[in-house]
Order: structure tokens, then sequence, then C-alpha cells
């Protein structure tokens, strides 16, 4: 009888050390997990395939996405303030104080064929295969350009404003992004997609820009957040972002590493860019409003003479419940820019849109000339 008594007692310390174990180990797990250093840039030049390498892509019909071909190693910059332990847990791994870029030194992939455009100037860009981006890449194989008159455009801008720095927001394959390296611009490219920013990558090797051109591997938004990437089937490049809890985000990760990305700012390109003039170019499906309201700071402490933009898919969408961009946002980015001196013009034919009638727009592309910068048109004013 007497050592029955004794039992509970003796399980109870057993199960408070046990306890203790687990809660040690747990602690050390995490602190490995999520790292301790801090330092202001670190360089990964990593082949591991379950975290940067050939990710299991899956379209919502179950049809997968081009492989990665090879896997290029990246660099990752911390930028802003340090985030505690805390923070850093909540956020999920892939910190949001993190900017990753391609390495852009790493051999391109020698499974991305390439073709030379029919533009001028002429450049290589290296479609994905046409059954998998019905639009951008089947139009460039069979008509040799994508979205030509918008892409007119860009030379006149680059050379009123030879000194410039292109941010192009929503690269793809960087048909953009390619045209103003070879024009001499720097440019700082934003891709999610990392079977597009491998493409890229390839085009800027066979153009031998490679040097002018940072690939950063991210979406952009209005808040840093942790997004998941939506594709459609047969149109990688009309892939978009959604936002995930850090929960969700580690959920889907753990088995297609690269179906999440770290959304980062516009305003935090900022240590990225090295000239005083800036040329802004958004196709963000459906979230270029985010990137304007995101990139308050950069916009005015660079003179942005020019902001292209993707006008379709925002209008389009504005109705839709949880759209990002609604109504209230496009007024309220509409009212900042005419409120810095930003006209909007029709890309295709260089004709104002009134910006009280915002609801009333309809254009497939648009651009924002500042009141100071020189027509992209003759008879723009």
């Amino acid at each position: 009888m007497g050592s029955w008594r004794r039992r509970p007692g003796r399980c109870k310390r057993r199960l408070q050390v046990a306890a203790v174990v687990v809660a040690v180990v747990a602690a050390v797990g995490l602190v490995l997990m999520l790292g301790t250093g801090e330092e202001e840039a670190t360089r990964h030049n990593t082949g591991a395939r379950d975290e940067l390498g050939l990710p299991a892509h899956t379209l919502e019909d179950g049809h997968t996405p081009p492989s990665m071909y090879s896997v290029p190693g990246t660099v990752v910059m911390r930028t802003g303030k340090s985030e505690g332990l805390l923070e850093r847990f909540l956020n999920g791994r892939g910190t949001l104080g993190e900017i990753i870029s391609l390495d852009m030194t790493h051999p391109a992939s020698s499974n991305a064929h390439c073709l030379h455009t029919k533009t001028d100037p002429s450049y290589p860009v290296c479609p994905h295969p046409a059954s998998l981006d019905r639009h951008i890449s089947n139009q460039l194989k069979t008509e040799g350009v994508w979205q030509a008159r918008t892409l007119a455009l860009l030379p006149v801008a680059l050379r009123s404003y030879p000194s410039s720095t292109l941010v192009d927001i929503g690269a793809h394959i960087g048909v953009f992004s390619l045209m103003g390296a070879h024009l001499g611009a720097t440019v700082v490219a934003v891709e999610p997609v990392y079977a597009s920013a491998v493409h890229l990558h390839a085009g800027a090797t066979a153009g031998d820009v490679s040097e002018k051109i940072t690939i950063l591997l991210h979406a952009v938004t209005r808040e840093p957040t942790q997004v998941k990437l939506k594709y459609k089937n047969g149109n990688l490049g009309g892939t978009s972002v959604v936002d995930v809890t850090p929960q969700e985000a580690e959920s889907i990760r753990s088995s297609r590493p690269h179906d999440v990305v770290t959304s980062i700012t516009l305003d935090s390109l900022a240590p990225f860019i090295n000239t005083s003039v800036v040329i802004v170019k958004l196709d963000s499906e459906g979230r270029e409003c985010e990137a304007v309201l995101g990139g308050h700071d950069l916009l005015t402490a660079r003179f942005t003479p020019y902001i292209f933009m993707e006008w379709t898919v925002l209008a389009n969408n504005r109705h839709k419940f949880n759209a990002p961009c609604r109504p209230h946002h496009l007024r309220e980015m509409v009212q900042w820019l005419s409120s810095h001196g930003y006209h909007a013009h029709i890309s295709k034919s260089g004709a104002p849109l009134n910006p009280d009638k915002v609801d009333t727009w309809r254009a497939g592309d648009i651009y924002w000339r500042h009141s100071t910068a020189l027509p992209l048109h003759p008879s723009a004013s």
C-alpha cells in the first residue's frame, strides 16, 4: 500500500523532467532553425533542391510548369531593422527582413531556348514553352515581340534619361528588363516565379548583360508579407499572388518550396538603386496600386519621370471580393500620383486620362508621366 501511494509523486516528477527536456530540445531546435546571425549581407551559393532547386510546382488543374533546369545560387541581403526571435518565429521561414536575388555569376540554364526579338534594339530573350505560357512566350515565338506599342516607349524614355535605373516589377522572362539593359540602363527585375527568373537569367547571359541586371525573387505589395503563387493553366505570365498566414506558408513550402515567397515594397528596393533617376514598370496582375502605395519614399526621393502600368487586370478585378486594389485603393493611388505631379496617358496613343474619372478608364496599358518629364508621345502634354 505504501509503495502504491508514492507512485503518483514519482510519475509527476518524471513528467516534469520530461517536459523540461522537451522544452529545451524545442528551444534549441527553434534557435537553429531561425538562426541567430544578423549580418548585413550573407552569400548563399546553395544548390539544395528542396530549398532553391527543382520545386514541384503544380498548376490549378494539376499540370506542371517547366522544370527549373539549373539551380543558380542566391544572395541574401538583410534590410531594414533586425527582427527579434519572436518576430522571426511568427513570420515563419523566409524572414521578411531579407531580400533574395539570383546569383548572376552562375551559369545559365542550358535548357532554355532563346531567340532574338524583332524590336529596336533586338536582343535575346528565352521564352517558356508556348504550351505553358500561351500569351507572352507564344507571341514572342510567333511575332518576335510582346506589347509592341508599350515596349516601343521604353527606348524613348531611356534615351531621354540615359543614366537611369529601370525597376521592372513582374519582370517575367525579362522582355522589358532585357531591353532596358541593352539600352544601357541598370535594371532591378522583381519576379516571384522562379522558372521565369531562370529564363530571365538565361536571356541576360545570352545577351551579355548579366552585370547590368539584378533579379529579385519576390512579389511587391504595400506591406511586407508572405504570399503564395496562384498559377493559371498555360499562362505562367498571368501568375498572381495571394496572401497567406505564416502557418499556411510553412505548410505549402514543405512540399513546394517555390510556391511561397516573401513580398517586399517598392521602397525596399532603394539599396539596389545607385542612380538619381528611376523608371518603373508595373505588371503584377492586379496589385499595381499596392506597389505605388508602398513606394512613396522611393518615388519622391528619386526623380521618376515615367511609371508604366498594366491596367486591364487591375480594372477588371477591382470590384471582386478581397481584390488587393479595390476602387478606393485606385482612387487613393490616383490622388497621390496626381498630387505629386503625375499625369496618366494611354500607352497605345498617348491620350490623356482624366484622374477624376478613373472608374471609367478603358485601356490595356497606361503610363504616368511627371509634369517635368519629356513627353513620350509628340502630342502628349
